[in-house]
């Protein structure tokens, strides 16, 4: 009797240990075949910026398209073959409350709440840390996405799907990285048993130093990256200016006074005149930036979103990159076969193709 208890035991205690290795389909670490499919599968949005060239079909199966939402926002669900759901969410569409949404770019704190065109109040938390700001905009742009994004994820979770692909390009790529933040501190109801991925394809920068600090950690360990072709000028976007306020309370530029307070006359005064100059034009510029693309741009926004309140923005507008970054330097073949032989203009670096291209320069097999 006992000899087949213990039997019992050992065979459900390596039931159980199978059924947890098994729900663990992705790895850490960037895999260039599953950034290609996810490419593929968000190409077929097709109204985003694929110029004349398209990409091939992709493998997996497309299960949901949902309804144009918000500033023209819209995501696809689909899954690959091996039951890894992929979290598709487009681009920039070519409308003008879809450009706008990137233009609203003050910043908001990562942790608070917006209402919206519904007149509906969406509660949201990015981060944990308080220093932690995010781009209005593209908060707007989840609002109407998050819902419905974690509603299909909780009943694909209760089928039994266990892993998640998070994937964007360009206004998608920074939405895609605000998604994974959103979902970290949103939604506890997956047991811990959910793992996710995400690859942030030609992403803009969505937030402040803080925000990247707090994306970089839970993510740690190689589970999102930001895909970047050096010779493309939407991941430089938007503009950044730093300020003494934007950094850690306790540094020199703070305290310098202090630190110059036995110095001779002259050169407290030297000093005392360049700070002055240095926080006053940091100060002026972050001041017209937030002014205009935020209060003024907003006004633009809310003949789309009439209901919509625009919130109190913060003193920063402190942008930086955050993302494991997987670099797609052109080639000379890009160069000399994509580049001179296709019609220029400023988006030619940024299009689905030319990543496409640059990925494939790099990390040629896809077998």
């Amino acid at each position: 009797m006992m000899k087949c208890s213990f039997s019992l035991v050992l065979f459900s205690i390596i039931l159980f240990a199978t059924n947890i290795s098994a729900q663990k389909i992705l790895n850490s670490g960037f895999d260039a075949n599953e950034y290609k499919e996810v490419m593929s599968v968000n190409s077929q949005h097709f109204d985003t910026l694929l110029g004349k060239y398209t990409l091939p079909d992709p493998v997996s199966k497309k299960i949901y398209r949902s309804p144009e939402v918000g500033m023209g926002n819209r995501w696809d669900y689909w899954k690959t073959s091996n039951n890894v759901g992929i979290i598709s969410i487009r681009g920039t569409a070519p409308t003008k409350v879809s450009w706008l949404e990137n233009f609203y770019a003050a910043m908001v704190p990562a942790t608070g709440q917006i209402r919206n065109t519904d007149s509906t109040v969406f509660n949201y938390k990015l981060a944990k840390d308080s220093n932690a700001y995010i781009h209005v905009g593209w908060l707007f742009g989840l609002s109407f996405m998050a819902a419905d994004i974690n509603t299909m994820m909780h009943s694909e979770y209760d089928k039994g799907v266990r892993n998640f692909i998070i994937m964007g390009h360009s206004q998608g790529g920074v939405l895609a990285l605000m998604l994974r933040s959103y979902l970290e501190y949103t939604d506890d109801a997956f047991n811990n048993d959910v793992f996710i991925k995400t690859y942030a394809s030609a992403p803009p920068k969505p937030g402040n130093l803080y925000y990247a600090y707090d994306f970089e950690e839970i993510t740690q360990g190689g589970w999102a990256f930001r895909v970047i072709n050096t010779a493309d000028w939407v991941p430089q976007m938007p503009f950044t200016v730093q300020k003494i306020d934007d950094m850690n309370k306790l540094n020199p530029f703070a305290t310098y006074k202090d630190l110059i307070k036995n110095e001779p006359w002259y050169a407290r005064a030297y000093v005392n005149r360049t700070m002055k100059k240095i926080n006053n034009r940091s100060a002026k510029l972050q001041s017209t930036y937030t002014d205009l693309l935020g209060e003024k741009s907003f006004k633009f926004v809310a003949k789309a979103l009439p209901t919509a309140v625009n919130p109190e923005p913060v003193t920063s507008f402190d942008y930086r990159v955050c993302g494991n970054a997987i670099i797609l330097r052109p080639t000379k073949n890009y160069t000399d076969n994509y580049v001179m032989k296709s019609k220029k203009h400023v988006f030619i670096h940024h299009h689905f193709y030319a990543y496409w291209l640059l990925v494939n320069a790099h990390f040629p097999d896809r077998g």
